[in-house]
Order: C-alpha cells, then sequence, then structure tokens
C-alpha cells in the first residue's frame, strides 16, 4: 500500500511538471510573437510581461484543479502541483526585475495565490 502511495505523489509532480512545462512553452511562444526584442529595457519588459502572463494562466490552472476536477483526486492533485509551479516560477522570472513597484505587485500577488490556494486545498480535504 506505501508503494501505490508513493506511485501517486511521484505521479501528481510529473503530471504538475508537466502541466508547467506546456504552460510555460505556450506563454512563451505568445510573449515571442507578440513582444519587441531588443535591448535591456525591453528584455526586463518582457520578463515581467511573461511573468504576469504566467501568473494568470497559473490562477487559471489552479481554478480548473478546484472546480473541474473535484470527482478525480489523482489529476486534480497533479494539476494543482502544475498551477502552483506555475505561479512559483511567475515569481521567479520577475524576482530581478530592477523597477519597484510592479515587481512588488506581481511578487505580492504570488504569495497571496500560493497562500490562498494551499489554504483552499487544505481546507477542502480536511471537509470532504
Amino acid at each position: 500500500m506505501k508503494l501505490r502511495n508513493v506511485l501517486k505523489a511521484v505521479f501528481s509532480i510529473v503530471l504538475g511538471l508537466g502541466v508547467l512545462v506546456v504552460v510555460g512553452m505556450g506563454v512563451d511562444a505568445y510573449t515571442r510573437q507578440f513582444l519587441p526584442r531588443g535591448g535591456d529595457i525591453e528584455w526586463e519588459l518582457q520578463r515581467v510581461a511573461t511573468g504576469a502572463l504566467l501568473m494568470g494562466c497559473g490562477i487559471v490552472v489552479l481554478v480548473i484543479s478546484f472546480l473541474v476536477l473535484r470527482g478525480q483526486q489523482l489529476l486534480a492533485d497533479g494539476i494543482f502541483l502544475g498551477g502552483l509551479f506555475t505561479v512559483l516560477v511567475a515569481m521567479l522570472m520577475t524576482l530581478g526585475y530592477p523597477f519597484g513597484w510592479r515587481t512588488i505587485l506581481v511578487e505580492a500577488l504570488s504569495l497571496l495565490v500560493i497562500a490562498a490556494s494551499g489554504w483552499f486545498r487544505f481546507h477542502q480535504q480536511l471537509a470532504i
């Protein structure tokens, strides 16, 4: 029985990483197509725009894991981890951005989303 639980945990983590890769590739392809490329300022702006877009996609993935996949606990856990990984990557992408308030806004939103989704996820599991 313990081996089955380990396999479930590994599957959830791998699924979460797969969700992160797919979402990240989609966001990167989108931002490369529509945002200008150029000097250092454009690169920094692209990092923040990509981080903000990843944040939005991560929130959408978290909502999907909470609402749509309620009966499929193993898939919901994997997609939940994918959403958390996506939000974490968004947080790390904007960490070195030199302009103050935009960085603080994305970082604060990241922490709020991580804390709220964790609380909601574990509170939901305890209530069941």
